[in-house]
Parts: structure tokens; sequence; C-alpha cells
């Protein structure tokens, strides 16, 4: 897989997957950060140099009008089909102007489906994600659908792909399915604290929400400050937005102790990362 494409379909699914992980962000600022990033895939997309060598290949055929998915299905090896259909499913969802493809949410869904219930896990589980991602939101001309936003996330979980793990966990929760996301939380920890360790605070910070909350664990305020603590210093692309986070919820105690000094010190480190709501705060009471 090549490391364009693999950056590609992760900064894709960053738009659908962490969404539930932050739950303290404000809506308002989510949907300005989606739209911010949908817009940059589309760009992207819209350049033939959104594409790998591989789907490169297929350039003519898509220029003869030789349908997309024919061309991914056709293809005899398990493995390389599952790449080219997961790559032809991004481009129908974003669209490409320069190959003449047009958006196309439902030609997108069944090259997903086929990537998804591939037996290969490096890209077939991230589809799950994303498939299910585009039935929990209504994409497209796709209507809401959480039964099979369920059931796509459940086998990228059984592969354990993280993000559907916690879509499938957060998804359980809205239904009020509390053990059951508990459970997913429980079976997950060892993949999660692995994700942390890797530098990606969204799972830091998750872990703190799980231990702060007891969600499938005993309520640990120790451990859920300290992975809180990861997740404003472990990545710095996301310090602003995790400190910030942080430092609101030891202003006001919620699931953890109150720390007004510590607050301050977050506010602090989150208005110098670019966070100016934060800057007004470094001296909050």
């Amino acid at each position: 897989m090549s490391i364009l494409f693999k950056n590609t379909l992760f900064v894709f699914l960053a738009i659908f997957s962490f969404w539930a992980i932050a739950e303290d962000e404000k809506e308002s600022k989510k949907e300005e950060n989606k739209t911010e990033m949908q817009a940059n895939l589309v760009e992207k997309c819209r350049d033939k140099d959104c594409l790998s060598e591989k789907f490169k290949s297929a350039k003519t055929a898509v220029e003869k009008n030789v349908i997309i998915e024919e061309y991914c299905l056709e293809i005899a090896d398990e493995k390389e089909q599952e790449k080219v259909c997961s790559e032809a499913a991004l481009i129908l969802i974003a669209g490409n102007e320069k190959e003449r493809i047009k958006p196309d949410y439902l030609r997108a869904i069944k090259l997903l489906d086929v990537a998804c219930n591939n037996k290969q896990h490096d890209i077939s589980a991230i589809s799950c994600t994303l498939l299910a991602s585009i039935y929990q939101k209504g994409e497209g001309v796709v209507k809401k659908d959480a039964k099979k936003a369920e059931k796509y996330l459940e086998i990228g979980c059984k592969k354990e792909e993280l993000s559907s793990c916690v879509q499938l966990a957060e998804q359980f929760n809205r239904q009020g399915k509390m053990m059951q996301a508990d459970k997913i939380y429980k079976n997950n920890l060892n993949g999660f604290n692995q994700a942390c360790e890797n530098n990606i605070s969204d799972y830091c910070y998750l872990l703190g929400n799980i231990y702060a909350k007891a969600m499938g664990v005993e309520k640990n305020s120790d451990k859920a400050m300290d992975f809180y603590l990861k997740s404003c210093k472990k990545d710095k692309e996301n310090t602003a937005r995790y400190c910030y986070a942080v430092a609101e919820k030891l202003l006001n105690g919620e699931n953890i102790q109150k720390d007004e000094a510590k607050a301050r010190e977050l506010f602090k480190i989150a208005c110098e990362n670019g966070e100016i709501t934060a800057c007004a705060k470094q001296g909050a009471k």
C-alpha cells in the first residue's frame, strides 16, 4: 500500500472516526474541522496525484468509460483487489475531475463492502469503519441506518481496527446499551494503550475517559489524569485541543479532582499552541 494512499485514507477517516473520542469539544468546532478536512481530501482527489500507481494503470479504462467497480472486481488476487477497491471507493466518494469521475456514494459502498469483507486486515478493517460512518451520518444519498453501521463496525472491531471498536462502543452508548459498550472498552484496553504509546493522542484521551468514568473498568482518577495529560503532550498537532479539554475538566472537577492551578497551566499551553479561547482563561478561578 502506497504511503500517499494510506495518508489519504487516514485523513478521510479522521473526519468520521475520532469525533466520538473528544466528546467535550463544542459541536460547532467539530463541524468546522470536519468541513475543512473534507475539503482538503476533495482537493487532493481532484488531482491525479491522489491515485496510487496501481490505480493509475486503470486510467485508460476509466477514460473509455469502463465502470470503475468492474475493474476492481475483476482482480483475481484478493489482497490486490482489496487495495484497489478501497482506493476506488475513496475516489468515488470525493470525485476526481481530471479522471472525469463524479462523486457516487452508492457505487463506493459496493466497493467498500468488498474490501470490508476481505480476509486481509491492512485496509479492509479501515474500510469497515468508513462504510459504517457513511451509514451513521447518512452521507450523500445514503440514508442513516444504525443496524448496517453496527454490522460493519462489528466486522472492523473483530479485525482489531480500533476506530471501529470506538465507534461501535459509542453507538451502543447512544442506544443505552452501556454494558455492551463497556465490554468493548475493556476488551480493547491493550490496543488503546498501544495506540496511546504510539503518540496517537485521541486514544490517550479516550483512556482518560475510560478510567475517569469507569467505562468497563474500575474508576481510577490517578490513571485517568495520567492519560489526560498524555493526550495533551503526546501529539503536538493536538496539543491545543486536548490541553484545553483537560483544563476544562480540571477547572470544573469533571470526573477528576478539581485543580485550578493545573487548569491554568494547561490553558496557557493551549493558548501558546493556538487555542485562542484558552488565552482568556489562563487566570481562571
